[in-house]
């Protein structure tokens, strides 16, 4: 336990043994992850919406699939700040390691990423069809009664 303690301080956590085998973390770690917390979902719901607005307001067709780009990485990073378990080690067998993070989370961001990707393509390359048939990639300039 003194060695655990030890270790832990290196890091500024600071453990106070109120019995022999309780002990209550006192920190301003905690309030530092926190912050850096809010930090990320605020960074986040900035992107978010930069990527919306760019969707909702530009009249090009690429400037549309940028912003959808834009759009969607903000909810992989929001994922990737919820799925860490603090304590959790990472899920491999090992002596010592009682907690362990989830996996989940990172399969469910590879397989958006791969989704996004294929939907970005998807986009580009009917833009390009877009562009052969009417000559343009503004959405003013599109006439579909050609």
């Amino acid at each position: 336990m003194k060695d655990l303690i030890r270790i832990l301080n290196k890091f500024s956590i600071k453990y106070v043994e109120l019995d022999c085998n309780i002990s209550t973390k006192i920190s301003s770690y905690n309030n530092n992850l926190n912050f850096m917390h809010l930090l990320i979902y605020f960074f986040t719901l900035i992107l978010f919406t930069s990527g919306l607005f760019i969707m909702l307001t530009s009249q090009n067709y690429i400037h549309k699939i940028i912003g959808l780009g834009i759009f969607q990485s903000p909810v992989l990073l929001f994922f990737l700040s919820i799925g860490k378990i603090k304590t959790g080690g990472v899920p491999i067998l090992r002596d010592g390691i009682n907690t362990y993070t989830s996996p989940l989370p990172h399969v469910l961001i590879l397989t958006a990423i791969v989704v996004g990707f294929a939907t970005l393509s998807v986009a580009l390359s009917l833009i390009y069809q877009i562009y052969k048939h009417y000559g343009t990639v503004s959405e003013n300039e599109v006439n579909v009664d050609k």
